[in-house]
């Protein structure tokens, strides 16, 4: 009689604590609580000299509708050769207030970076949930392994870095146009320090999502037959019931 023995069911797949990384995790949720700091309560720019707004932050540009009024400025006539020059000052209006030495350029410019900002601070809450759940789909784990939403993030802070440097410039124009015989500086404040603090910390997450120890992705069709697999199916012959065999032949 024949029988059937079966190895124990075993289960090949690795656990999904394996692509999790609370490392990561840690940077990115430190990511996130300084970019919206940046954002929402200190100042980015900073202006030396002249009728300008001195301190300016991201949050008051919030508005998208542009409001702009021109205010002549009187008792400072100058005669240029038949020609009577009249210094004017623009004000952008806000929810905060009126904005002196503000154009349309540099409205513009502060709303890029608050669009830019966002961005990161969306690619960053994408990684922190990438890394803290450990997704087993294969594009999860192709953008987590790689590192995908932290460097598009680090692209994303240098980028704000370009944007406020042309922002330093188009104001320090602005205000010299507005103030011709004044000395004009602008300069960054803290809130574009904390992004670009930010931008290393997304470079720290990128590091400990590239050198954690991977395994090979396996197929999800794989997976499921591994999974399901039994073990070897051997047979035995009891002895009891083996034919008894007869005497050996004698002449």
């Amino acid at each position: 009689m024949l029988n059937s023995a079966y190895f124990p069911r075993q289960r090949w797949a690795f656990p999904k604590d394996n692509e999790k990384n609370f490392v990561a995790a840690s940077f990115h949720f430190i990511t996130i609580i300084m970019f919206s700091l940046s954002v929402t309560h200190f100042e980015w720019f900073f202006v030396w000299g002249g009728n300008c707004a001195h301190n300016l932050a991201l949050f008051q540009f919030f508005s998208l509708k542009s409001n702009f009024e021109t205010i002549g400025i009187q008792n400072k006539t100058t005669l240029r050769t038949n020609e009577v020059e009249v210094p004017f000052l623009i004000q952008y209006h806000s929810s905060y207030g009126a904005l002196p030495c503000i154009n349309s350029d540099v409205v513009d410019l502060i709303h890029i970076i608050i669009i830019l900002c966002f961005l990161s601070i969306l690619f960053s809450i994408i990684a922190f949930f990438l890394d803290i759940i450990g997704s087993s789909k294969k594009i999860c784990i192709v953008c987590r392994r790689n590192a995908l939403p932290s460097i598009i993030t680090v692209l994303l802070v240098i980028s704000i870095v370009g944007v406020s440097y042309f922002v330093t410039r188009s104001l320090e124009l602005s205000a010299n146009e507005m103030n011709p015989h004044t000395m004009i500086q602008v300069t960054f404040e803290y809130g574009c320090y904390i992004v670009a603090a930010a931008g290393a910390v997304s470079i720290l997450a990128t590091a400990c999502n590239l050198l954690q120890p991977q395994r090979q992705i396996e197929d999800n069709q794989n997976d499921q037959l591994v999974e399901d697999w039994d073990g070897l199916e051997t047979f035995s012959v009891s002895l009891h019931n083996m034919p008894v065999l007869p005497p050996p032949y004698i002449p």
